[in-house]
C-alpha cells in the first residue's frame, strides 16, 4: 500500500507523528490506524514516498505501536 503523505517515512509510523503542516491531524491519526489494521488483516506491505532506498516494509502490529517486522531494500 502506498502511504502518500499520511506516513511519508518509516519515522512517521507512530500514530502521533504527523506532518507539521497537517491541518487535520486527528483525521490522519484515524487513517493511520485504519491502514495498520488493514495491513494486519490482509498482510499488506507499506511503501513510503519519501524513503528513496526502501522498497517497502512489513509491519508488526501486535504491540502498542507498529514496528517494522521486515524491510525490503531497493
Amino acid at each position: 500500500m502506498f502511504t502518500g503523505d499520511i506516513i511519508p517515512t518509516v519515522n512517521h509510523l507512530g500514530l502521533a507523528w504527523v506532518m507539521a503542516y497537517d491541518v487535520e491531524p486527528m483525521t490522519t491519526i484515524a487513517e493511520k490506524q485504519s491502514i495498520y489494521q488493514r495491513c494486519a488483516r490482509e498482510g499488506l506491505l507499506l511503501a513510503f514516498p519519501h524513503e528513496p532506498m526502501t522498497g517497502g516494509v512489513e509491519l508488526d502490529t501486535l504491540g502498542k505501536k507498529p514496528e517494522i517486522k521486515r524491510m525490503l531494500d531497493l
